[in-house]
């Protein structure tokens, strides 16, 4: 049977059948009503939102923890942004609501791996701005050993060994110019034009056979019988440069067969 409330003061009875709240959870904390049987009841319902402005989309309403002021966002709708990077270059997202379709891409020039042998000339591999994908292999030779360079010189800083020289060799005939060793005996000489410093030399002149080293000439002769004759001279006298060796012989004219050595 329904149950109705008086009201003092000569009001009417209120009919409690219109009450459709059973559940305290559909009453805000702290207050209370009747239910339908005229029971008090005292609600449950807190709202405990603690998110900000800043967190709900530009435009939208809600309500927070006071059910009493609805309020309304600002997060900016970013949707789907595009954004192209340069090599290294950075890209700051910014804050706001991205819908997921959004990319941020990169286009750079790729350049494949290579092999460069080196020549005589420097090689220059134009990588700059490029992104590689393979090494650069620079060739080696195991040949790059100083026995196979010439003394003075140097290749990728190994340094030439001093017991690999430059060679001439070939045959002229003397003239009619001669010098005197100051013992008696005269040689005449045929001139060879070498393009290196010479620093060794070995000749047959026609009967005369002598060799050449240090800083002074040393000569065997056979001039005459004197097989074996050995004497000295300075190789200035013999003007021993780049471009004059002078080559003594037993007489002019005659063939001189020559090796000279140097660097």
């Amino acid at each position: 049977m329904s149950k109705a409330i008086i009201m003092c003061g000569g009001g009417g009875g209120v009919n409690l059948d219109v009450i459709t709240v059973s559940d305290p959870s559909d009453v805000l904390a702290g207050k209370v009503i009747v239910d339908k049987d005229g029971n008090p009841l005292t609600g449950t319902l807190a709202l405990s939102g603690n998110v900000s402005d800043a967190q709900v989309l530009s435009g939208q309403t809600y309500y927070n923890s006071d059910p009493k002021i609805k309020r309304t966002g600002t997060m900016p709708d970013r949707g789907a942004i595009s954004q192209s990077l340069g090599i290294n270059g950075v890209y700051t997202i910014p804050e706001g609501y991205h819908n997921g379709s959004g990319k941020v891409t990169q286009n750079i020039t790729t350049m494949a791996g290579q092999t460069i042998t080196p020549s005589a000339s420097q090689q220059t591999v134009s990588s700059s701005g490029k992104y590689m994908t393979g090494n650069v292999v620079v060739n080696g030779d195991a040949n790059l050993i100083a026995n196979n360079i010439l003394r003075g010189k140097n290749i990728f800083n190994v340094a030439g060994s001093d017991n690999v020289l430059k060679y001439l060799g070939g045959n002229t005939t003397s003239g009619t110019s001669s010098l005197s060793l100051g013992n008696g005996t005269t040689w005449y000489y045929a001139t060879v034009n070498p393009g290196f410093t010479p620093i060794f030399a070995l000749a047959i002149c026609g009967s005369l056979v002598w060799r050449t080293g240090g800083n002074a000439a040393n000569y065997e002769s056979t001039v005459s019988g004197a097989s074996g004759y050995y004497g000295s001279m300075s190789t200035s006298t013999w003007l021993w440069t780049s471009t004059s060796v002078r080559l003594p012989c037993a007489s002019s004219n005659e063939t001189c067969y020559y090796h000279i050595f140097g660097y």
